[in-house]
């Protein structure tokens, strides 16, 4: 994954229904979802006060400025990089200072966009948290990523999903993928 340069950051990176065509969309029928990777999970159950915060801050600034919280700023993404052959999305990084043991710790946050297709009336739309990792470690996990996905998307779907600005921005999530 290569580092953004100065004006590469200044893009926007928002995400949800942000990434969607339809600008009037009716935020009551948008489920907006973060979906995060088990190691996530497990380290958001155990992180102290601080760190939590910072997560939470760091998802609110991907929302669109209309429907953040008062007072948060836009995520800054550091890294982008380019997943699959056929069926592309982006692949994002954003730095997330914890504290590891006492110590205040620099992470990169690895997620993609995403939209899960739509039920019940509803679009699910948001964010898939891919891992924290160390900086050094980002390119490790963008391959391992993108040797997944080869995998999981040999066979093409056909495409149920709502269009999208930049389509090579979108993961869209496979039958073998549900949203709750």
């Amino acid at each position: 994954m290569h580092h953004l340069t100065e004006e590469e950051k200044s893009k926007d990176f928002t995400c949800f229904e942000s990434r969607l065509i339809d600008q009037n969309i009716n935020t009551n029928s948008v489920n907006r979802v973060v979906l995060l990777e088990q190691a996530v999970y497990n380290w958001l159950c155990t992180a102290d006060a601080s760190s939590t915060s910072n997560f939470i801050t760091l998802i609110e600034g991907l929302k669109p400025i209309r429907s953040r919280q008062p007072g948060v700023n836009s995520t800054i993404v550091r890294r982008r990089s380019i997943i699959g052959t056929t069926t592309t999305f982006e692949l994002l990084s954003a730095s997330l200072f914890i504290l590891d043991e006492g110590v205040k710790t620099e992470k990169v946050v690895l997620f993609s966009p995403y939209i899960g297709g739509e039920a019940d009336g509803m679009t699910h739309i948001g964010i898939l948290m891919w891992g924290m990792v160390n900086d050094v470690e980002a390119s490790l996990y963008k391959t391992l990523i993108s040797n997944t996905e080869f995998m999981r998307n040999k066979i093409r779907l056909d495409d149920r999903f709502p269009e999208v600005k930049d389509p090579d921005s979108i993961l869209k999530l496979g039958r073998d993928v549900s949203v709750v």
